[in-house]
């Protein structure tokens, strides 16, 4: 009979506690169906309260591809600051284009020429940026379809894969593929296909920031 030196034994143990554990959490992510997570992904909303983050929004258009990125400040209910630039912002950079809400009015600034104009009652209560986080978690639940594809393990995190397809599909924007952080539920990736299964646009979610304390000040023109 084979004798298992003492010395090895414990590393066999804790080997086997590590491969469990990896075992337990796979099963865990991936007994989740899709309606659980659409559950999950409403409560993770609800106790969102305001986030900064950075959008860098990829498209592939045509003539009209190319890239831009935005950050967002956003403070419940109806607060928020959007900044937006040509290229990944660096510290001091000044945006192109500014767009302001204190819960009341909204305001659009362009920097460069010092000009701004207030937004109509009827622009300023649609969300600045459809993809916002929250405003991306909380609409989750109103689409036609959600399918789990997949839960993905890379060195960034682990991932549900979602396809989505919206309430109303069109052809420039018939469904999504989503990557979902399976602990915290945010989006961290979105990608939107045409009526002909081409991919039309990228949405990358940098510096996401839930709940940091925002001063008042950054949400006034």
């Amino acid at each position: 009979m084979m004798k298992i030196h003492p010395k090895i034994v414990p590393v066999l143990l804790i080997t086997g506690v590590i491969a469990l554990g990896f075992a337990i959490y796979l099963f865990s992510s991936r007994s989740l169906d899709a309606e659980g997570i659409i559950k999950k992904t409403l409560q993770k909303a609800e106790k969102i309260t305001g986030y900064h983050v950075l959008l860098e929004i990829i498209t592939n258009q045509g003539e009209s591809a190319g890239n831009f990125y935005a950050k967002i400040w956003f403070k419940f209910p109806d607060c928020y600051r959007v900044e937006v630039f040509s290229s990944s912002p660096g510290e001091g950079d000044s945006p192109e284009q500014i767009i302001v809400s204190d819960g009341e009015k909204s305001w659009m600034f362009n920097p460069h020429i010092g000009d701004s104009f207030e937004l109509s009652n009827f622009i300023s209560g649609f969300p600045p940026y459809p993809y916002s986080p929250v405003v991306f978690m909380q609409g989750l639940a109103q689409v036609q379809e959600v399918k789990l594809m997949d839960v993905e393990k890379t060195e960034e995190g682990n991932f549900y894969i979602l396809n989505v397809t919206p309430q109303s599909p069109a052809q420039r924007h018939a469904r999504e593929m989503v990557w979902l952080e399976t602990k915290s539920f945010l989006p961290r990736q979105i990608y939107i296909f045409d009526g002909s299964n081409q991919l039309r646009q990228r949405i990358l979610f940098h510096e996401i920031e839930l709940n940091p304390r925002l001063e008042e000040g950054i949400f006034k023109m």
